[in-house]
């Protein structure tokens, strides 16, 4: 398929629609919407492109159980998930030109964890709130939490080889481990308690808000 845009929207249909994305046929397409009612499903490896753009727009994006990668991804609402029972699968979000930010979710879909990785010098910013249980991988540029007003969350581990934001209005917290070469930074004007014992080699800066250390378990490097 050669076209810059392809719409991926529910017609009448009460139980919304499922396409399948058949090995080859994403091939030239520039960017994806996934809309309400509407599940796209990964058919092999190639179904999204490292040229390609992935627009949520209230759908389901599953992986199947496949790693892929995308130039971009953004929009308002939707879930990505794996989706898979089996097979652990992980989305590289792959961007160097402007940032973005996706405030659907992203969640497992089944028995095998989803994970996500950040690469490419831009910034990512996830406002939705996120119950997948894989590693978040941050390998270059910069992955956000929150954007000052809605806040984003994320339940797993983070390895940090960049740069990580929290940037929260309201209080959370963050219970799992961050981990790598990175820096983590505090923004927002909200409290951030952490209760992870966390080994990441990189400054920490509070540039916002509060940051609290668990009293039996939190940790962060100085």
């Amino acid at each position: 398929m050669d076209c810059r845009e392809v719409y991926a929207w529910s017609g009448s249909s009460p139980n919304g629609d499922t396409i399948t994305l058949a090995p080859g046929s994403s091939t030239n397409i520039g960017q994806l919407r996934v809309g309400v009612g509407t599940t796209v499903v990964a058919g092999n490896t190639n179904a999204l492109k490292t040229n390609m753009t992935l627009v949520m727009q209230g759908g389901t994006f599953k992986l199947n159980g496949l790693n892929l990668a995308t130039s971009g991804l953004y929009g308002t609402s939707g879930n990505i998930q794996n989706g898979s029972d089996m097979t652990a699968a992980t989305l590289t979000v792959q961007r160097n030109a402007g940032d973005v930010t996706y405030g659907g979710t992203f969640t497992d879909g089944g028995s095998a964890a989803f994970g996500l990785t950040k690469t490419g010098s831009s910034m990512l910013t996830l406002t939705g709130t996120n119950t997948y249980s894989g590693t978040t991988t941050v390998s270059a540029g910069t992955l956000r939490i929150g954007n000052g007003t809605t806040d984003g969350s994320i339940v797993g581990n983070i390895v940090d080889n960049a740069t990580l934001v929290f940037n929260n209005a309201s209080a959370r917290t963050y219970a799992g481990v961050i981990s790598g070469s990175g820096s983590v930074t505090k923004s927002g004007s909200g409290v951030l308690t952490i209760t992870g014992a966390n080994t990441y080699a990189g400054g920490t800066t509070i540039s916002g808000g509060t940051m609290v250390l668990d009293a039996a378990n939190g940790y962060l490097h100085p």
